[in-house]
């Protein structure tokens, strides 16, 4: 499965779908920690779409080092950038969940990296790319 990971966060993207038909597009799972003053916090998501086009722009983004990058899935309840400022490289993901009965809460996670972030985030925006541009690859 294709991780991100730092010393103080994770995030794990998971194709569990595919549409090729209608809109190129993918369903996935997002699982997001982090860790926090009392503990270690996680996130899951299974009802996550991104559209191809969209990841194929973020990775190329990522690829040729433009200064901010991100995606953000169809319902933009997923938001990953990445930005550079200086020799200081930030990683912001936004996640927005809402429980019936209950209402909406979003959690924004901003987090500085040192320089291999980059390196780490190409890595990982190229094997979710991989997976579906390989369907027998993805995830159960």
């Amino acid at each position: 499965m294709p991780e991100l990971r730092t010393d103080n966060f994770k995030l794990e993207l998971c194709i569990i779908e595919y549409e090729t038909e209608r809109f190129p597009s993918f369903k996935a799972r997002v699982n997001m920690g982090f860790f926090y003053p009392l503990g270690f916090l996680e996130y899951e998501s299974a009802k996550v779409w991104f559209s191809t086009d969209d990841w194929d722009d973020f990775f190329a983004a990522i690829q040729s080092e433009e200064s901010i990058c991100e995606v953000s899935d169809l319902s933009s309840d997923v938001k990953i950038k990445f930005s550079r400022e200086g020799l200081k490289n930030r990683v912001q993901i936004s996640l927005r969940r809402s429980i019936v009965g209950i209402g909406e809460g979003e959690l924004n996670l901003d987090l500085v990296e040192g320089g291999e972030i980059q390196e780490s985030l190409l890595k990982f925006a190229g094997a979710v790319r991989r997976q579906y541009q390989n369907p027998q690859s993805a995830c159960e």
